[in-house]
């Protein structure tokens, strides 16, 4: 990985880090949705 850094790191830390890059923000995503749905159920069913 060089370029303006000049950054030398193993192949397989590359991608494991570019992979974790893209994944992490989409799970942060899905758990907010997910858990805004659940609320969003939860306050609009009677519980008693």
């Amino acid at each position: 990985m060089e370029g303006f850094l000049n950054l030398r790191i193993a192949a397989w830390l590359r991608r494991l880090l570019t992979r974790l890059i893209a994944i992490v923000p989409a799970l942060i995503t899905v758990i907010f949705l997910v858990n805004r749905a659940q609320a969003a159920y939860l306050f609009s069913v009677k519980l008693f």
